[in-house]
């Protein structure tokens, strides 16, 4: 006879098989239930089963399959499920193990909201919480590298525009020759302000830099805090 254990035990002895053996990511990922169009789940048994498979799939590293296993069955289950939570959190995890690019963090955030309002008494309330407090910290890296990116491309259009017309004035004055000491001193005096339009564009630049950064470690915390409290 087999022995269900609970999704969120069994979720646990899932994460440390896939922390323990770097062997099981080898092989081709294979579809996942919403690249195939799979009906939804009918009945506990098959709810059941997905879920092991899914935790199947996670330890094996085919996160993408897992990620749809886990969303048919939260489809396939009513809100206060026992099973539906452990598959949010499967969403959650799943999605954010994906690699770079493909990984979709808006889901995996939506995911941990609906455990956190739907399933207070959750076991894993507090790495619910953490993680969404990581995902409220990415969300406002990535607007401020966003705000900070359009201040960059905006000031480097300026330095673009100061450089053109120094060249010019600078073509100007050569041909007249040396005409008026006033001009040269406003050459330089336009050169320098120039030199420290470029001076905030770089500094603009690596507060960028730093705030993509924080983007990264921001999930990098979201990664530690799922499995880590799974």
């Amino acid at each position: 006879m087999i022995v269900f254990q609970s999704p969120a035990r069994r979720r646990g002895v899932v994460l440390a098989a896939l922390l323990t053996s770097a062997a099981a990511l080898a092989g081709p990922p294979a579809a996942t239930a919403e690249e195939e169009g799979a009906p939804p789940l009918s009945g506990r048994r098959e709810v059941r089963r997905a879920l092991r498979e899914a935790d199947d799939a996670l330890a094996a590293g085919r996160f993408d399959q897992a990620a749809g296993l886990y969303e048919q069955v939260v489809t396939s289950t009513p809100e206060g499920d026992e099973e539906r939570g452990a598959a949010l959190y499967g969403v959650a995890l799943a999605q954010t193990l994906r690699p770079a690019g493909e990984r979709d963090e808006a889901r995996a955030a939506a995911a941990l909201r609906e455990l956190a309002a739907s399933y207070p008494r959750h076991e894993r309330r507090r790495e619910v919480e953490a993680g969404l407090a990581c995902f409220d910290e990415l969300a406002r890296a990535a607007a401020e590298a966003e705000r900070l990116g359009a201040q960059v491309a905006e000031l480097g259009a300026r330095a673009a525009e100061l450089e053109a017309a120094l060249a010019e004035r600078a073509a100007r004055l050569a041909e007249q020759g040396a005409e008026a000491g006033d001009r040269v001193a406003a050459l330089e005096a336009e050169a320098a302000t120039l030199r420290d339009e470029v001076g905030r564009l770089r500094e603009r630049l690596a507060t960028v830099e730093a705030e993509l950064k924080k983007k990264e470690e921001a999930l990098e915390k979201v990664k530690a805090t799922l499995v880590g409290g799974s």
